[in-house]
C-alpha cells in the first residue's frame, strides 16, 4: 500500500514538474534562435570551470565594479551545491530500490566505488550541514549587505521576511 501511495504522489509531483516546465518551454520559444554549437572548446571550458568548479563563488579577488570579496560564502555555495549533488546519487539509488530492492546505479555497487562514495557522502552530509548553518547566520543574524543585491535592491528588500530562503535552507 505504501509504495502505491508513494508511487501516486510522485506522479502528482512529477506532473506538476512537467507542466511548469512546459509553461516555461513556451516562453524560451518566443526568444531569439542563438548558435550555442559555436565555440564548443569553450563552452565545455566554462561548464567545467564555472557550473561544476564553482569559479564565480569561490574566487578570492573581488568582482568587477565591486571591492566585495564573499569568499566565505562562495565556499558555502560550493559546499552545498556539490554535497546535495553528491547526495543525488544515493537519492536517485533509494528511490528506485523502492520498487527493485537490489538496484545500484552502475560503477556505485560496493565493490567498486560503494565503499568509497559512502565516505565521500557522509563527509559531504556534515559540511553541507555546516554550509547550511553559515547560510542560516548570514540570512538571520549578519545581514550583509551582497545577500539582497545592488544598493536599490538592498534598501526595498532589507525589510522583507525572505520566508523563501529559510524555506530552502
Amino acid at each position: 500500500m505504501s509504495a502505491l501511495v508513494f508511487s501516486v504522489i510522485t506522479i502528482v509531483a512529477l506532473g506538476y514538474f512537467a507542466r511548469t516546465i512546459y509553461r516555461r518551454f513556451g516562453m524560451l520559444l518566443k526568444g531569439v534562435a542563438v548558435n550555442r554549437f559555436d565555440h564548443i572548446a569553450e563552452r565545455l571550458n566554462a561548464v567545467l570551470v564555472y557550473a561544476l568548479g564553482q569559479k564565480k563563488f569561490v574566487q578570492r579577488e573581488p568582482r568587477p565594479n565591486t571591492r566585495l570579496s564573499e569568499q566565505q560564502a562562495g565556499w558555502m555555495h560550493f559546499f552545498i551545491f556539490w554535497g546535495f549533488s553528491i547526495l543525488a546519487i544515493q537519492v536517485i539509488t533509494m528511490f528506485v530500490r523502492g520498487f527493485f530492492p537490489d538496484f545500484y546505479l552502475p560503477l556505485f555497487t560496493p565493490g567498486l566505488l560503494g565503499g568509497p562514495y559512502l565516505l565521500l557522502k557522509d563527509i559531504m552530509e556534515v559540511a553541507v550541514l555546516c554550509a547550511i548553518g553559515v547560510a542560516f547566520y548570514r540570512w538571520g543574524v549578519t545581514h550583509p549587505a551582497r545577500l539582497y543585491g545592488y544598493k536599490p535592491s538592498e534598501e526595498r528588500l532589507a525589510g522583507h521576511s525572505h520566508w523563501e530562503a529559510y524555506l530552502i535552507l
